[in-house]
């Protein structure tokens, strides 16, 4: 069994695109559930002081009780080295999709939900076809969050469609829904998407590590739409 976790930052839109030219979705590929979690729970129990002081949103803690790990609430230094914490011992893989806004025809964004299924179904049939990701059953959980830009069932009826049926690349695909509070996965998913997106906003500062991340296959593939960028 293939575990895919999945979280997203930006947005579909080309109204806005000058506002928010990018789109990621972040797929993570996890090897080794248990392992993650206790190193995630053992960051945050080590920079517990830290990350609280970082979140001036209250994004992370409410009432000063823990919630979740949140990329968008924490310093750039917090994320650089909860990234090299958590790629660690091969026990997760990322894909990402990058959507230029501007570049994307606006009739393309009329159903988000479409969209959304269709840019996650590029990124699958790539890497399956390739061998990064292998024949086998699929269980992908998404932050259900954002089912306004999912089909709740339309997704899991279009991967099984195009991948399973048609193409023979998995043997079965199951899709679940998670409030990211309750699955430390999910919460690993949005921290990956929202560091992509950071270093969208600012290279300078993260394209070390992003360079990084790549040289050593935890980046294993950015998908980018519509056109492809070496």
């Amino acid at each position: 069994m293939e575990y895919l976790f999945i979280d997203e930052s930006g947005s579909l839109t080309s109204d806005f695109a000058f506002v928010h030219p990018n789109f990621v979705m972040c797929v993570v590929r996890v090897k080794d559930i248990t392992n993650l979690r206790k190193l995630l729970k053992r960051f945050i129990y080590e920079n517990y002081q830290e990350i609280k002081e970082s979140d001036e949103n209250n994004n992370i803690f409410s009432q000063g009780e823990f919630l979740e790990i949140k990329g968008s609430s924490l310093t750039p230094s917090l994320k650089k080295r909860l990234a090299k914490f958590l790629c660690h011992g091969n026990i997760l893989e990322i894909y990402y999709i990058h959507a230029f806004n501007e570049d994307v025809k606006q009739h393309f964004y009329n159903d988000p939900s479409l969209v959304y299924n269709y840019l996650l179904y590029l990124l699958l049939e790539k890497n399956l076809e390739n061998k990064n990701l292998p024949y086998d059953d699929y269980l992908i959980d998404i932050d259900n969050r954002n089912l306004k830009q999912v089909s709740i069932n339309s997704l899991e009826d279009y991967l099984n469609i195009e991948l399973k049926l048609k193409k023979r690349m998995v043997r079965s695909l199951n899709v679940a829904y998670y409030d990211s509070k309750d699955n430390l996965m999910v919460q690993i998913s949005d921290f990956f998407s929202n560091l992509y997106f950071s270093y969208l906003k600012n290279k300078k500062i993260y394209n070390d590590l992003i360079e990084d991340l790549k040289k050593d296959n935890y980046i294993k593939d950015i998908y980018y739409y519509p056109k492809q960028v070496n």
